[in-house]
């Protein structure tokens, strides 16, 4: 057995590298499974990729230095293997890393644009049973006039800000604006539609861009500033 174990050491390290590096992608894409948030993106993988090949150079370097270099095939094989292992590593947590603070700081912006929203505007959607009165306008064939669907596509982006459910919200503006064709009253809000769409437009991307959302957030607060004030500091 230890005779055909040294026989076949390179195949066995290579095999043994393989199967880590599989089981280490495979845990990673279970963990993140349906989660495009958390999604690395290709410019954080390759920064990682970059800074770790630096860290790994100057580790290699010093390991020769101070020990030489491999004195069997198998210590070099993985000392080929070894370095290609560690930066696949450390670029995919360098560039998760990364992601996690960027979803936390889009959290938090969310929050803080909800609690932004005018009391105004609450009071005039919730008065107004604006949830009942979108259900009609999208139920019926004939298009609301121009000043209701301006009320509703308002009710949408607040909706959206009040929720934090962008995509969805934005693909009700998305259909009623550019596929019914529903005509708006206001010049500022036709001028922002294209921002107020894109959420949805965007969501099909492989990787989420937290400035889609960041744009629509700033948007969509900005058009109920506008129209109802100032929200009042408690």
């Amino acid at each position: 057995m230890g005779q055909w174990v040294e026989e076949n050491s390179e195949v066995i390290v290579s095999l043994g590298v393989v199967v880590t590096f599989l089981i280490f992608m495979g845990v990673l894409a279970w963990r993140f499974r349906g989660d495009r948030r958390t999604t690395s993106t290709s410019n954080d993988v390759v920064c990682g990729y970059g800074i770790g090949f630096v860290l790994v150079v100057v580790a290699l370097t010093v390991r020769l230095l101070i020990f030489g270099g491999p004195q069997s095939s198998a210590g070099l094989l993985l000392a080929n293997f070894v370095p290609i292992m560690a930066l696949s590593a450390f670029a995919m947590v360098f560039a998760h890393r990364r992601y996690v603070r960027l979803v936390k700081r889009n959290d938090g912006e969310v929050q803080s644009t909800r609690e932004s929203i005018p009391q105004a505007a609450r009071e005039y959607f919730r008065d107004g049973d604006f949830p009942s009165r979108a259900g009609s306008a999208l139920s019926s064939e004939a298009p609301p006039t121009p000043v209701a669907a301006t009320d509703l596509v308002s009710y949408w982006a607040f909706a959206a800000l009040d929720s934090g459910d962008y995509v969805d919200f934005s693909r009700t503006i998305h259909y009623t604006t550019m596929v019914r064709g529903w005509q708006l009253s206001s010049p500022t809000l036709i001028e922002a539609l294209p921002v107020l769409v894109a959420p949805f437009v965007r969501s099909g991307d492989k990787e989420w861009d937290p400035d889609v959302d960041r744009a629509f957030r700033r948007t969509a607060l900005a058009l109920l500033t506008t129209r109802f004030g100032s929200p009042v500091p408690a």
